[in-house]
């Protein structure tokens, strides 16, 4: 499937897509541990005492968000959707939190942030919905609202994620698809080898710190997890 000129954009039809199904992701319950992937609570664990000031790209309704408002970070979350924006507001009130973390709409593309904003960038399921370009840039972006020496903890997907076969390539580099299936006519996925994830470490100014580590679910999903410091 290639994209034609007048064809959504891949910010427009991501947010489309995630306005949609909004309702349908985590909800806080008091009554309910958050659990969160092992890979991100032991690098947390690890480095909370460096960390104040945090970015959570891609937020979606605030399943790492809150965990990190809880732990006393200062805490920002961007989300491309408004209505998972509404989401993490709700999860919040509902978590006793509201008012504790500051929620922006907007794109990895372009983080409307000074310079040196950040102790820690965590960008889970988020950036990788774009062509390799628009990721390349999202990374630059980072880099420069992060503070030298300083974190970013990344997931995206593998080329071993089932949902690379029933999508359709689009031109670029590597492995980039349209989702076909309902909920996800449309989204781009740029589904990630190590090299790549190596070279975006090379081109932006980070070093690996740990990782890259694939987390395979058999005929459910393969991510990657990698956490980078910029030098």
């Amino acid at each position: 499937m290639s994209i034609e000129a007048n064809d959504p954009t891949p910010v427009e039809q991501t947010k489309k897509a995630w306005n949609r199904e909004a309702g349908k992701f985590w909800k806080f319950d008091k009554d309910k541990p958050i659990t969160l992937n092992d890979f991100f609570t032991k690098f947390f664990r690890e480095h909370r005492d460096k960390i104040r000031d945090i970015l959570d790209i891609g937020c979606g309704s605030g399943r790492y968000l809150i965990p990190m408002v809880q732990d006393g970070k200062q805490v920002t979350g961007l989300d491309i959707s408004d209505e998972m924006i509404v989401e993490a507001q709700t999860n919040l009130k509902e978590a006793r939190l509201e008012g504790k973390a500051k929620l922006v709409e907007g794109v990895s593309t372009h983080l409307d942030f000074p310079e040196e904003s950040f102790d820690f960038v965590l960008a889970k399921g988020s950036i990788h919905h774009n062509t390799f370009a628009g990721i390349q840039q999202s990374f630059g972006e980072i880099a420069r609202v992060l503070r030298p020496g300083m974190f970013f903890l990344f997931q995206g997907r593998s080329t071993n994620d089932p949902g690379l076969k029933p999508s359709e390539l689009i031109p670029d580099v590597g492995s980039t698809a349209q989702g076909v299936k309902f909920g996800e006519e449309g989204v781009i996925q740029h589904y990630f080898i190590k090299e790549e994830l190596e070279q975006l470490a090379q081109e932006n100014g980070f070093e690996i710190v740990t990782g890259p580590e694939e987390q395979v679910q058999p005929k459910k999903h393969a991510r990657w997890w990698v956490v980078y410091r910029k030098i």
